[in-house]
């Protein structure tokens, strides 16, 4: 049909009355502002050492809820040397451990052999977001400028790149490595509670305990620093890992208020949930960490803003002053773009020595070789062929939980849902208007209708009312609504003749309702791009995009039922069946409802080891599967309104 191909081609081009093209980026702009004043009362409080102390105990238990808690194991590492290469200056070890039963981490240890101590100061180098991990160019030769210092250093792969990729299957990815294999895994882990980073963390905690092992390292000096991702890793493990004794993150600290403004995106590891909401931001990185000594590495040209780098710089100056140890706070800038070059891992080398009262250096040609494999095929996943990774560690936290639950799922899911989907909404008056008349002049003319579902939120429909008789009204609800007429053209078509209303809804970031594109480089609804990055920014909020559109099926069908006392029913296409299904649980009436190729469950998703990556922006309830499933719903049972 003509018309639905002209009402396609104007959603794209948004409301006129109001810029819904922005809505959702400035609603969520304006909460988290209001999340941030509480962050700034919460630093203003501390105004004694005792003060400090306590907010200390406070972010170490916060990030732990966040990430879902460390894992915990006393089975041995079961660490093999695999080989040892011998150069002029040091020697370097490739080393295979298990952090947890079958999870095998590939390793690299550099010793400097130009220096006849027994024990050596050691730090830990965490890699960022490289392919190669730790065996590119560039962590080898920052590995090799620490070592030419005299440290023994260790490196190991994360999950997702160098020889831990987790989908290669028959020398074949299924999932692209690194930030994508990390918000795979990543968003199952979110559905049961947990935070990818929960792993990593634990990695390198066990790299820690394999250091402890050996007999040439003073753990009583140990340092820590990574950049990018790593610097990500390096903070978690600041707030958590006691053993160690001195940091340098680099190119990952700056503030949540200043990067949220630049559009962008992070990955899974790096979203940690509900802490803006409670008060939580970068500079609680750095005061976890007083009074030991932190140098904080700063590339002035970084997507992450210099501007958050150093207001957290200087909120942490105040702690290190409380226990007047302000001179174990420093920060280093480099003219450079993200990267962790030769210059920033010599500036970090000389920082250590410092912290360790330590002063060995030979000047070494820092050279790259691929003898850093760890295995015979260049990857875990071939060469041990009963290793696991963040997908089969989720299968057995979830069934680590089913094992404990004892929970009523209806009752429990229903008090999740009404709190994840209610408690961050405000509601005035729907103030609607009827902003188009389309004629098709055939069976049926189209209303384009906007309301406020909520303060600052305006909500968006089509009505297709019926030329001759209407005897009840469908709500429709699917992927991209307005922007998806033609496709749905039959059913629309089939309800008229059945002398049935349609309403078409378009839901935040679909339809009229379109979030305009933040960012050059991913459009609004790929990965990367607007939805994906707004849905991380509710996610620190303890929100999500799939609770805030399921929130507008309900002011949907309220406010159908104040327009019309036609009949209604409730039609949910493909994932849309999440918010459809939510939304009538929450209800206290039964409205009759029918299912078009819905989404079939959430542990049916985590169990799916390769998926739709847009489940993660689309229908994440965050730490569902703690409460119960959409199976567990039952909506026959209310009395049919």
């Amino acid at each position: 049909m003509k018309i639905l191909k002209e009402i396609e081609d104007l959603s794209y081009h948004g409301l006129l009355n109001v810029d819904s093209k922005d809505q959702l980026n400035q609603m969520i702009i304006n909460r988290s502002h209001n999340a941030f004043k509480k962050r700034d009362r919460k630093k203003k409080s501390i105004k004694l050492l005792s003060d400090l102390k306590k907010h200390q105990s406070w972010i170490e238990v916060s990030v732990l809820k966040a990430l879902g808690d460390i894992p915990y194991t006393t089975k041995s590492l079961n660490a093999k040397l695999v080989k040892v290469d011998k150069y002029e200056f040091y020697s370097r070890e490739n080393i295979v451990f298990e952090s947890l039963e079958k999870i095998y981490v590939t390793a690299n240890l550099y010793k400097p052999n130009f220096t006849k101590k027994d024990r050596f100061p050691c730090i830990l180098l965490v890699c960022g977001h490289q392919n190669l991990g730790k065996h590119s160019e560039e962590y080898q030769f920052v590995a090799q400028t620490l070592v030419s210092y005299g440290f023994i250093v260790f490196v190991i792969d994360n999950f997702g790149q160098g020889e831990r990729f987790s989908y290669f299957e028959n020398n074949v990815q299924s999932v692209e490595p690194l930030t994508y294999e990390h918000d795979h895994a990543g968003y199952q882990s979110s559905l049961i509670g947990d935070n990818i980073a929960r792993y990593m963390v634990y990695d390198h905690i066990r790299a820690i305990d394999y250091l402890e092992t050996r007999n040439d390292i003073d753990m009583s000096r140990l340092g820590i620093t990574g950049n990018s991702g790593g610097g990500t890793i390096t903070s978690l493990l600041m707030i958590l890992e006691k053993r160690i004794k001195a940091a340098a993150p680099a190119t990952f600290i700056t503030r949540r208020d200043i990067y949220q403004k630049t559009g962008q995106a992070q990955d899974r590891e790096q979203h940690w949930f509900n802490l803006t909401e409670i008060g939580f931001d970068h500079e609680d990185i750095l005061l976890a960490f007083a009074p030991k000594p932190l140098r904080v590495l700063v590339a002035e040209y970084d997507f992450f803003p210099i501007e958050g780098t150093l207001k957290s710089f200087e909120l942490a100056k105040k702690g290190y002053c409380l226990y007047f140890h302000e001179s174990n706070l420093s920060l280093k800038r480099f003219p450079i773009e993200h990267s962790y070059p030769i210059e920033m891992a010599e500036d970090a080398a000389l920082f250590f020595q410092l912290c360790f009262d330590y002063h060995y250096h030979q000047t070494i040609e820092l050279k790259y070789d691929d003898n850093c494999l760890c295995t015979y095929t260049g990857q875990v996943a071939s060469s041990f062929l009963d290793a696991r990774f963040v997908y089969e560690l989720n299968l057995e936290r979830l069934n680590q939980i089913q094992n404990n639950s004892r929970l009523n799922k209806t009752k429990y899911l229903h008090q999740y849902l009404n709190k994840m989907i209610y408690q961050h909404r405000v509601f005035e008056n729907y103030n609607s208007k009827r902003n188009r008349v389309f004629d098709s002049n055939d069976l049926f003319i189209v209303e384009h209708w906007t309301y406020q579902s909520q303060i600052d939120m305006t909500s968006s429909l089509l009505w297709f009312k019926n030329n001759i008789r209407s005897n009840s009204i469908v709500l429709a609800i699917w992927p991209n609504g307005s922007s998806n007429l033609e496709k749905h053209g039959d059913f629309i078509l089939k309800c008229i003749r059945d002398n049935k209303d349609i309403i078409v809804l378009d839901l935040c970031g679909e339809g009229f309702l379109q979030q305009r594109e933040l960012v050059w480089w991913a459009k609004s609804d790929e990965a990367y791009g607007s939805l994906y990055k707004l849905n991380d920014d509710l996610f620190w909020l303890g929100d999500s995009l799939a609770s805030l559109r399921t929130y507008e099926v309900i002011k949907a069908i309220e406010w159908i039922k104040i327009q019309t006392p036609l009949m209604l029913e409730v039609h949910a296409f493909q994932t849309h069946n999440v918010y459809a299904k939510f939304a009538l649980e929450l209800l206290s009436y039964r409205i009759s409802y029918q299912e078009h190729d819905g989404f079939s469950g959430y542990q049916n998703w985590i169990k799916q080891k390769v998926y739709d990556e847009k489940y993660g922006r689309d229908i994440l309830f965050p730490n569902i599967l703690k409460y119960g499933d959409i199976q567990d719903i039952d909506i026959s049972k209310k009395e049919l309104l």
